[in-house]
């Protein structure tokens, strides 16, 4: 006799997640994947990762490990040797001297920001946190029990200070800045930079610093970390990073954060209870990468973005109501597609950035996320970390269907 499935009872499901959603990213990707069953020719924006193999180090690294059996837990917060190659990279890049001692390595970038919510936030502090958003900020923020406090980047991407300083309260206890910014690509200027700084010694917060595409930087500038301009911060700031971007290797879940001493003790017990180490495998296979001294793979992967940009941004240009893109980092163009609600092709009329994603998977076979999914109504994102062909094709079919709009 087949056993009946019993529903939850009334009141079973605790509060925290009552309200939480998928991920808008993972529900776009999703509804591009279910296109992609439909029809044959399906091009997907959603993805936020590198079309790219990462390179024969990391690979045959990865592979050597297996062989060779090296499959047991490392230490909770990562290789010894790992937490050192990324204490001299790190060094090296921001003129800094950061030790083993400061980093931790984690199963991801996600797990880093969940240890950082949990150390530095009580129930009902706050967290300043600029619009639009990578959805994971506040969902995460709520479901360690802080509260985020929403405020606006300027039309130049730029975050809003006055905004910012409008926005503080005796409950704030976190700055969050997340440059290369996702979803909008925007590179916060170091006078930005120093005014953030700023407030958080006027105000004695600290400040979670996410630069997960800190190696992605096309204007001719190049990313600054918030302690290279301002050392003293140190003592108050968390870095969260990934090599998911960096060496092509999302799927592996490996990520780290820089920070006091006491905070990667905390760490330490907090990921002892939750996730154990980071993957083994992907860890040899990341510091065979640093120790190798090389940027040939992230020279290669510059100089793909950089070609799907300029194209990118040459077939973008021909939309109609719409403004260039931003893209000055990372690998996404974010377009506001405000003057394309209430226009109409055929018997639809475009009535929501979600509307308009819908529109272009069905009929199209383009996917991209709407804005809503980054707290944002009326815009909509774009990866360009794809195939160029897929790039040039995809871009030209969406630039079509919305010139099509009247």
């Amino acid at each position: 006799m087949k056993a009946e499935l019993n529903p939850v009872p009334d009141g079973g499901i605790a509060n925290r997640v009552r309200w939480l959603a998928p991920s808008g990213t993972s529900m776009a990707r999703q509804a591009a994947q279910n296109a992609f069953s439909r029809q044959c020719k399906f091009i997907d924006f959603t993805i936020g990762e590198l079309a790219l193999f990462p390179d024969e180090l990391i690979r045959q690294a990865a592979i050597s490990a297996i062989a060779e059996g090296r499959n047991r837990y490392s230490d909770t917060i990562g290789l010894p040797a790992l937490r050192l190659a990324i204490a001299r990279e790190i060094s090296a890049e921001t003129a800094l001297t950061w030790t083993a001692e400061e980093v931790a390595v984690t199963a991801g970038a996600k797990p880093a920001l969940v240890f950082a919510w949990l150390t530095l936030l009580d129930p009902g502090d706050e967290v300043i946190v600029p619009v639009p958003y990578w959805q994971t900020f506040p969902s995460q923020i709520r479901l360690c029990g802080g509260v985020p406090r929403f405020v606006r980047h300027r039309d130049d991407g730029q975050l809003d200070v006055t905004d910012v300083r409008r926005n503080i309260t005796d409950k704030t206890r976190v700055l969050l800045i997340n440059t290369p910014n996702n979803p909008t690509g925007a590179v916060y200027r170091d006078d930005i930079l120093h005014e953030m700084g700023d407030i958080a010694v006027e105000h004695d917060l600290w400040i979670v610093f996410d630069q997960c595409y800190r190696s992605f930087v096309h204007t001719g500038d190049r990313h600054k970390h918030i302690t290279e301009l301002i050392p003293e911060l140190r003592k108050r700031t968390i870095t969260i990073d990934s090599f998911s971007k960096a060496l092509a290797i999302a799927g592996w879940r490996v990520g780290f954060m820089l920070a006091p001493n006491a905070i990667i003790t905390a760490v330490r017990a907090l990921q002892s209870h939750m996730t154990s180490c980071a993957n083994v495998i992907g860890q040899y296979g990341a510091l065979a990468y640093l120790n190798a001294e090389t940027d040939r793979f992230r020279k290669r992967a510059v100089d793909h973005l950089s070609e799907n940009r300029k194209n990118g941004l040459r077939i973008l240009s021909e939309l109609n109501g719409v403004d260039p893109p931003l893209a000055q980092g990372g690998f996404y163009f974010y377009l506001n597609i405000a003057r394309l609600l209430g226009r109409q092709a055929g018997d639809t009329r475009i009535h929501s950035c979600d509307h308009l994603t819908q529109f272009l998977n069905e009929r199209t076979g383009v996917g991209t996320v709407p804005g809503s999914a980054f707290g944002d109504p009326l815009s909509i994102r774009i990866s360009y970390a794809v195939e160029p062909d897929d790039l040039r094709e995809g871009l030209e079919r969406l630039v079509r269907a919305c010139n099509s709009l009247r």
